[in-house]
């Protein structure tokens, strides 16, 4: 993984606060949403990389490190960051054993808060995901996976403007909403 340069700062969601508290209570990074799913077909494995890295450009969410500066806590938004896929072929582990492979420490403070691996088993191919929770949770996590499927059949827009809600502006948001109750 790679980053490039910053896009600005951003607060944390109530929420993202929540889970940052409890993070910096524990000795380690463990707060990770695990999914594997099954594609179907024959995958190709440079396009899925291409397709992860067009997601990653388009949800500023997943471009995102958390800084602590004199007591507050927020998001710094990067520019640009690049991944690299992992792939196993012919791979003979059990799912159990392939989660083993992508379950790192999480590093929140420099990146990368995710991991992605291919694995060919026979003719079926799976991608096993791990993303901090402090960038997905249940609901978004499927909308991601939804619309990587798209971007690797070129069904989706690759814009960062395409998407109606943003990271900061839910965040922006919620603050109004808070700030006025």
């Amino acid at each position: 993984t790679s980053a490039e340069g910053t896009d600005g700062h951003c607060p944390l969601s109530a929420v993202q606060s929540g889970i940052f508290i409890q993070e910096a209570l524990n000795d380690k990074s463990t707060y990770g949403m695990y999914s594997v799913i099954e594609l179907k077909g024959q995958i190709n494995c440079r396009r899925l990389e291409e397709a992860l890295n067009q997601l990653i450009k388009k949800h500023e969410i997943l471009r995102s490190v958390i800084s602590v500066d004199h007591n507050r806590v927020e998001a710094i938004l990067l520019n640009q960051v690049e991944i690299h896929l992992e792939y196993l072929e012919n791979n003979v582990n059990d799912h159990i054993e392939n989660f083993r492979l992508i379950n790192r420490e999480f590093d929140i403070y420099n990146g990368p808060m995710y991991w992605f691996l291919l694995v060919k088993k026979q003719n079926r191919y799976f991608l096993y995901t791990a993303i901090h929770h402090l960038l997905v949770d249940g609901y978004s996590i499927s909308l991601l996976i939804d619309d990587l499927l798209k971007l690797y059949t070129n069904e989706a827009e690759t814009d960062e403007r395409s998407n109606k809600s943003t990271y900061r502006s839910y965040v922006e948001k919620e603050a109004y909403f808070l700030k006025n109750q």
